[in-house]
């Protein structure tokens, strides 16, 4: 199955960034075979001028984030240390973010930042026919930075681990079960 992937329309995702499917063969919406990439996927990501990310957390998968147009500002809370660190990412640069950090992207510019989104392995999205979020990867929160502080990285929203990748593989298996060969 070797062709162009074109990307996809997308749709905002609920730490409201807009996120295109470009090469993801476990979300529903990108048409490509389930096993056709086991080990990555990729999508692309937009932030509107002024934009800020909801914190999220992506508990199973790591993500790699190619700044490819306009400069991304974020803050990261690693799994280990306790405070957060921000930085800046510019065009052709990358922004590694472990499994179990949070993680806010910010554009503060007045263009858009357009991004490559890499995830490994292979980031999972299932949707219920009406557009509902039926499960993926990442956890979005809905507080602040003092907030998740005060509550000692532990919010009530965000699933142990073991809890999430039971999830994920049920989300996994029926994502893989739906589609056509």
């Amino acid at each position: 199955m070797s062709r162009i992937v074109p990307m996809q329309d997308g749709c905002v995702v609920a730490d409201q960034t807009l996120v295109r499917p470009l090469l993801n063969p476990l979300d529903e919406a990108s048409g490509l075979r389930p096993g056709i990439l086991d080990e990555f996927s990729m999508a692309i990501g937009e932030l509107e001028p002024g934009q800020y990310s909801k914190i999220h957390v992506h508990p199973v998968v790591t993500l790699v984030t190619v700044v490819l147009t306009g400069t991304l500002e974020f803050t990261i809370k690693d799994p280990k240390p306790d405070t957060a660190f921000t930085g800046q990412a510019t065009a052709i640069s990358a922004v590694l973010v472990e499994r179990g950090a949070f993680v806010q992207w910010h554009n503060a510019a007045s263009d858009l930042c357009r991004v490559l989104y890499v995830v490994g392995p292979p980031y999972v999205a299932r949707l219920a026919p009406d557009g509902r979020v039926l499960y993926e990867d990442a956890v979005t929160l809905q507080q602040d930075w003092d907030a998740l502080a005060e509550l000692a990285w532990a919010p009530p929203e965000l699933p142990d681990v073991e809890t999430h990748r039971a999830a994920r593989r049920a989300a996994e298996l029926a994502v893989r079960g739906s589609a056509t060969p």
